[in-house]
């Protein structure tokens, strides 16, 4: 099985909804058969040091930018709104497609 390690926003993580995340990876996991493994980080600092080290990311439309310019990730998910988090994923990740699926039932 495949390791994706993975950088969450850490705008999006506090103790109350960590259980939904771990859930969240836990489907993706199971859905591309691979293992997503999330680093958790409190701030920007931990988070911008995952950057060289992550497959995969939830992050705000300016790192999502960054992470694509810098980093060749490409959208994978997310809306047509800017101040929308998107999910990105760095280029030639072999993820298997998970477009257009409903993600929970």
């Amino acid at each position: 099985m495949k390791n994706i390690n993975v950088g969450i926003c850490p705008h999006d993580l506090n103790p109350k909804i960590l259980p939904d995340w771990i859930e969240f990876f836990i489907y993706l996991s199971k859905k591309t058969r691979a293992h997503f493994s999330p680093s958790i980080c409190l701030d920007f600092e931990c988070f911008y040091q995952l950057f060289p080290k992550i497959q995969f990311a939830y992050a705000n439309p300016l790192d999502s930018l960054k992470l694509e310019r810098e980093r060749e990730f490409i959208p994978v998910a997310g809306d047509d709104k800017y101040d929308e988090v998107i999910f990105i994923s760095r280029k030639g990740e072999k993820i298997k497609d998970i477009s257009g699926e409903k993600l929970l039932q």
